[in-house]
């Protein structure tokens, strides 16, 4: 991680604010990973301020991996399983496979915790599973 904020200060330095999106992109899963939901929420104002200087008119992924990590911490696990799963398939649509996968897995650990033992899909004719575990569509 110390390599990556090395990376960050550089793109910062040079104005490069391409490398500098990405790079916080970067940081921010990390730092989701560890549970770190105050970085999270500093990293997503970030990007956005970098996204919206660059033209973008929303940052969807600073969004949903803001309100992932703030919700962590909600008593109805269930809500938060079907959080997630929303948001993979979001993730699954963007292409953004590898943060949709992880997203999913949290999503079924929250289910699997949920009191109520109910398991949210997003769709009720979800597509099939295609070989090597993506949906086909």
């Amino acid at each position: 991680m110390q390599a990556l904020e090395q990376r960050l200060a550089l793109a910062q330095q040079r104005q490069d604010r391409w490398i500098e999106y990405r790079c916080i992109v970067f940081l921010m899963m990390s730092e989701y990973e560890r549970g770190n939901a105050e970085r999270v929420v500093e990293h997503a104002s970030t990007l956005t301020a970098i996204g919206i200087e660059m033209g973008e008119t929303d940052v969807p992924f600073a969004r949903v991996l803001r309100v992932l990590a703030t919700m962590r911490d909600v008593s109805d696990k269930s809500l938060l399983a079907y959080a997630m799963n929303q948001a993979a398939m979001r993730l699954l649509e963007l292409g953004e496979r590898a943060t949709a996968r992880q997203i999913s897995c949290e999503a079924l650990a929250a289910a699997r915790d949920s009191s109520r033992r109910e398991f949210y899909c997003p769709h009720p004719n979800p597509p099939p599973l295609r070989k090597g575990g993506g949906r086909g569509r």
